[in-house]
């Protein structure tokens, strides 16, 4: 009696079809989040939470390897137009260009002492752009709501950040500082969405 091998996936599973499997189950999920607009939300600002922790508390090392992460899950689940990555460079370039302004003017002072800001805040940047299209995008709407969100959650980020993290500081007295911080944000954060949404981008 002939002995037939038994090869359908669902009676002898083999590692050519336990990749079949996964890339079914990654492309099912790819679909499902993709089509839903609430879920790529809650997705993108879960993410962008996540990773603020990771940079502000894990340091350089942490903060590399969590916005890489951020970044491949952005692409592979958020993002529904590719040009979004030209978008995001600008964005963490326009950001990091101003930090490195505060910390020349010593708004923003590095406890050992270096002059341009930490990797793992520039790093953020690149986070905080994948937020534009998504999390933040329906403040666009809004622009005296966008300055407003701007100027308090701004200058917040930064204080907790550096309470959190240790290695930067702000100038005395903090009051003008922090105010110093709203300003700038109060006219950044819609700048940077009406920029997204004349592009296409936003």
């Amino acid at each position: 009696m002939p002995n037939h091998a038994v090869t359908n996936c669902p009676y002898r599973p083999t590692s050519g079809c336990g990749a079949s499997i996964v890339t079914a189950l990654a492309q099912r999920l790819q679909t499902r989040v993709k089509n839903s607009e609430l879920g790529r939300l809650v997705l993108n600002a879960a993410l962008f939470e996540v990773v603020w922790f990771a940079c502000v508390w894990g340091g350089d090392g942490m903060a590399a390897a969590a916005v890489i992460a951020l970044l491949a899950v952005h692409g592979w689940l958020v993002m529904r137009d590719t040009a979004e990555w030209r978008f995001i460079a600008a964005v963490a370039l326009v950001g990091i260009a101003g930090d490195c302004l505060w910390f020349g003017f010593g708004v923003f002072q590095r406890t050992d002492q270096m002059l341009l800001p930490p990797l793992w805040l520039m790093l953020l940047w690149l986070a905080f752009a994948t937020t534009l299209k998504h999390s933040f995008a329906k403040l666009g709407n809004f622009w005296w709501l966008a300055a407003l969100v701007g100027a308090v959650a701004g200058p917040l980020s930064y204080l907790a950040g550096a309470a959190l993290n240790g290695g930067v500081e702000f100038a005395q007295p903090l009051w003008l500082s922090f105010a110093a911080l709203a300003v700038y944000w109060a006219v950044l954060l819609p700048g940077l969405l009406y920029w997204g949404r004349k592009t296409g981008t936003v």
